[in-house]
């Protein structure tokens, strides 16, 4: 089957530009002017008219959550600008859905920056006394629970605020039933068609705990539909050593195909902290406004350096979710361990870091941390658009100082380290054109830290197929690469940085098959 893409500003690399695509088998055959291309189609490709369109490899999210994001539907949105109003959110959601007395109410968004406060178990009774309700903060690193939920997590509320910080919630999520497969079957459903509508064509999602063979039924049953594929590399989260060993033994290994061409065992996923928001993040000083505390170190230096000793050593990447400068470094200090213990590679083109291993969320850094980055080649897998609501809060926690050389995506660029953009979604928006905005206009903060369209595009591509061994075939459009494409109805190149999170998809391709046209 030929596929041929013509009258279209197709984007190769910065200031590189083609005419046309064609594409035969679900991979790329030819690019080039409208000419060229033509002449290597047959008579009977099928022709798209791209209408002078600027048309993009298609986006690769670097790390989220997509069968949390498919959730959503099913759940409070708690992004409420009052506590009114994030009241009137749960009671609509009890009354929509028909959720039944008893069982649990949960949802993610509220932010205390924007409430004033944070909630209480009294604002949540407000909402019911007859169901568990259970409100994630918008960064998922704190909750708060109302009478119900804290008696059914065996907490006495008596006393208590409802709020719950970083392990505290441990026993509330355990009480919350676990969803079927069929409702994950459902979920990600609606997650593939969201990311489609996007023009995301591949994901590194954290969805995988231990249950890798629960997720290969699902994912398999998906897939069986062509208009429902992503290419999905699966972050799978340890919370112990012996979650490591099963992994280990099960004979997983960093680039495991589960289901082939779509679906592959990614990089193990720890925690070194928690959150900036909800001031759990670890920090080397205390809070500015919290002088009391630096946050929660989730996971011990030595345990984290025998965690990566371990992976290393089994052919297993990394990727630790790590935003206080204190995390930050205990997380180097463990990848460097490794990487400067193994012989330097032959070909000076090889990365020292071989098993790419890597940071996730990157925000609180100072010019040594980032140099450090560099020397050792470690991956920084960030989320431009975290700034949209920690910009309320960076200064007061941090300070001027600190927070002038954090979220810094600009000095990653000069230092070359190997960046790859990604949304964290549920907890902001799966849209890359939104997380490209606020990597090129930091919603007009800090000027030094911005970066022009290409160095977001390419992070949002390439960087992320890089990031996930995924290089030799995605992340650019040329010949052999697999034709996953996304159409923009305007060239975000030249318009302006603020119009950039307006723009929308009108055509996603993924292996050479129409997923997604916008009506």
């Amino acid at each position: 089957m030929e596929t041929l893409i013509f009258h279209a500003k197709v984007y190769l690399s910065r200031g590189k530009f083609a005419e046309a695509v064609l594409v035969r088998d679900g991979r790329i055959a030819a690019v080039g002017t409208e000419a060229d291309a033509a002449c290597a189609a047959g008579r009977g490709a099928e022709r798209i008219d791209a209408g002078g369109r600027l048309l993009l490899p298609g986006f690769y999210d670097c790390h989220q959550h997509l069968i949390m994001a498919g959730r959503q539907a099913r759940k409070v949105d708690a992004n409420a600008a009052s506590i009114d109003e994030l009241i009137a959110r749960g009671r609509e959601t009890i009354e929509r859905i028909g959720i039944p007395k008893g069982a649990f109410v949960t949802g993610l968004g509220w932010d205390d920056a924007v409430l004033g406060r944070c909630p209480t178990r009294e604002d949540l009774d407000r909402i019911s006394t007859e169901h568990a309700v259970v409100l994630s903060r918008r960064c998922g690193h704190a909750m708060c629970c109302n009478t119900l939920a804290l008696r059914r997590a065996g907490i006495d509320p008596e006393g208590h605020s409802g709020m719950l910080w970083e392990g505290e919630g441990a026993p509330v999520s355990k009480a919350i039933p676990p969803e079927t497969e069929r409702q994950k079957l459902g979920d990600l459903l609606a997650a593939v068609r969201s990311a489609h509508k996007f023009g995301i064509t591949a994901i590194a999602t954290n969805d995988v705990r231990g249950d890798v063979d629960v997720h290969v039924r699902i994912f398999d049953e998906l897939f069986r539909d062509p208009k429902l594929r992503l290419r999905i590399t699966e972050q799978c989260s340890i919370e112990n050593e012996a979650q490591l060993d099963g992994y280990i033994a099960a004979g997983y290994r960093t680039g495991t195909w589960l289901i082939p061409d779509f679906l592959k065992f990614g990089p193990l996923k720890l925690f070194a902290d928690g959150s900036l928001g909800a001031r759990t993040a670890f920090m080397r000083a205390p809070y500015r406004d919290a002088p009391d505390t630096r946050g929660v170190r989730v996971i011990e230096p030595d345990a984290l350096r025998r965690y990566v000793e371990k992976a290393d050593a089994n052919g297993l990447q990394v990727a630790v979710h790590a935003i206080g400068d204190g995390a930050i470094d205990d997380v180097l200090s463990a990848y460097e361990h490794v990487i400067d213990a193994k012989n330097q590679p032959a070909d000076a083109h090889e990365s020292i870091n071989s098993l790419r291993h890597g940071i996730v969320h990157c925000q609180i850094t100072d010019s040594g941390l980032l140099s450090r980055f560099a020397k050792s080649d470690v991956l920084a897998l960030v989320q431009p658009i975290f700034l949209q609501s920690d910009r309320r809060v960076l200064t007061s926690r941090v300070g001027g100082e600190l927070a002038s050389t954090s979220y810094a995506w600009a000095a990653m660029e000069r230092l070359n380290i190997r960046t790859a953009y990604g949304t964290d979604c549920p907890i902001e928006t799966a849209n890359p054109l939104e997380n490209i905005a606020a990597a090129v206009t930091r919603y007009g903060e800090s000027q030094n830290e911005r970066v022009d369209v290409a160095t977001a595009v390419d992070a949002c591509t390439a960087g992320s197929a890089y990031a996930n061994f995924d290089e030799a075939r995605l992340g650019r459009i040329s010949p052999g690469m697999c034709a996953d494409f996304a159409l923009l109805e305007r060239d975000i190149f030249s318009i302006p940085p603020q119009e950039i999170a307006e723009t929308r998809v009108c055509l996603t391709i993924v292996n050479g098959e129409v997923v997604y046209e916008m009506r």
